[in-house]
């Protein structure tokens, strides 16, 4: 099944256009394009060989050992990729839940986009529902954005987010069986009307979710 005939369907959002204006995190839906203020990021922090080693191990409630094992390999992998090739800035890897092989995409200090990649676009459009794990480093100490979260939810491909920063610190989103596209999408809506009229953070909009 495509994306589009997904979205017909009702099982997620439409495909998602990135605006110049908004491009942060993986890819934003243009529901959220007032959701995403400029990154309030700390300094980028360079990538070394000791954040690399020390790598953190975390394993989903439904992930085996040996799943856990492999994603902190491909975490390492990840930061030794951005540290010798990208000048320790956004690249974002996308595998099967068996790790057997990556699809390796390189972006900015901000943001990286499949978008950009043929080959990613044409394995996201053929995978199965909640196939596939999304692994991207944060140049700095942060953790997920706005755009990664929007992306998690809404891409019905996804079953695993990850976001391991530039210090080697590792955080996740996974979907279980029990996830709800549409409950999610009502907290999403909660959590936002909840600012009001203030000026809605990205840091507190994630620590919310």
């Amino acid at each position: 099944m495509t994306a589009e005939e997904a979205a017909a369907k009702g099982e997620f959002d439409k495909p998602r256009r990135l605006t110049k204006e908004h491009e942060s995190g993986i890819i934003i839906s243009e529901e959220v394009r007032d959701l995403e203020q400029a990154k309030k990021r700390d300094h980028k922090v360079y990538i070394t060989d000791i954040a690399i080693n020390n790598v953190d191990k975390v394993k989903p409630s439904d992930f085996s050992d040996d799943q856990a094992n492999k994603m902190q390999l491909m975490h390492k992998k990840l930061l030794t990729v951005s540290k010798n090739e990208n000048d320790s800035n956004e690249v974002l890897m996308i595998t099967d839940l068996d790790f057997s092989s990556e699809v390796t995409i390189k972006g900015g200090e901000f943001k990286v986009s499949p978008a950009s990649n043929p080959f990613a676009v044409s394995v996201i459009a053929h995978a199965k529902r909640q196939s596939l794990v999304y692994l991207h480093n944060h140049p700095s100490t942060n953790t997920f954005s706005i755009g990664d979260i929007d992306t998690f939810c809404c891409e019905s491909a996804i079953k695993t987010i990850s976001v391991v920063t530039n210090q080697g610190e590792v955080y996740i989103l996974n979907k279980t069986g029990k996830y709800s596209f549409d409950a999610t999408r009502e907290l999403l809506t909660a959590i936002k009307d909840s600012f009001s009229d203030k000026e809605i953070d990205d840091k507190e909009f994630v620590k919310n979710i």
